[in-house]
């Protein structure tokens, strides 16, 4: 909870400044074909924990999500900009 409190006033600050605000979310396929390193390495997201429909994907429900917001879905492990869920 004590990052949702520092967390939703920078996101009130940006948008007061017109910038967009893009949440992410790490989220693997149900069927499990882009676990790639993280599924070798951690038991937990083998096991499903950031898969796709469960809800343990989903942002804590106090932080301020907009509907202008984007909520991208990023399925790889890693700083890559390719392979999301966006267009830009």
């Amino acid at each position: 909870r004590d990052l949702v409190d520092v967390l939703n006033p920078l996101i009130k600050a940006c948008r007061q400044a017109g910038l967009m605000v893009i949440h992410t979310r790490h989220v693997t396929r149900q069927d499990g074909s882009n676990l790639g390193s993280m599924g070798d390495l951690i038991d937990a997201v083998r096991d499903g924990y950031i898969m796709e429909g469960s809800s343990t994907v989903e942002l804590h429900p106090d932080v301020d999500v907009q509907s202008t917001d984007i909520v991208l879905d990023k399925p790889r492990y890693g700083l890559s900009r390719v392979r999301t869920s966006i267009i830009f």
